[in-house]
């Protein structure tokens, strides 16, 4: 699933029209019509997390091709850290001090620890 699906199931669930939506993250609806096709995404990173902050979204599975939408919820109580992990990295990326280049690194970090986590949750099944 991509993000422009992504966002007409969110925006279908949510039962909003286009103009709801698009008012209710911040942008317009001609922008909020190109994201849904499909022509375009955001380029501004807050966008995104306004969007995974409002319906509760894991912000990797919004913005991940092929992925489905996962909650927050999702998340065990066993795995609370998780949640706190999230969470700072959604202020270090939004508002943190890092440059550019530093926060290009934290996030290739993470992705290459997804896909290690990934390929052993694959092997044991």
């Amino acid at each position: 699933m991509n993000f422009a699906e992504k966002l007409k199931k969110l925006r279908d669930q949510s039962r909003l029209t286009q103009s709801e939506f698009a008012s209710e993250i911040g942008v317009s609806l001609r922008t909020y019509k190109a994201y849904e096709l499909g022509e375009r995404r955001p380029r501004k990173h807050d966008i995104y997390l306004k969007i995974a902050d409002i319906y509760d979204l894991d912000l990797n599975s919004l913005i991940t091709d092929g992925e489905d939408l996962k909650t927050l919820s999702h998340i065990e109580n066993n795995d609370k850290d998780a949640d706190v992990i999230i969470k700072e990295m959604l202020g270090l990326f939004s508002g943190g001090k890092l440059d550019l280049e530093d926060k290009k690194a934290v996030l290739d970090s993470l992705e290459e620890a997804y896909y290690i986590a990934k390929m052993k949750e694959e092997k044991n099944e």
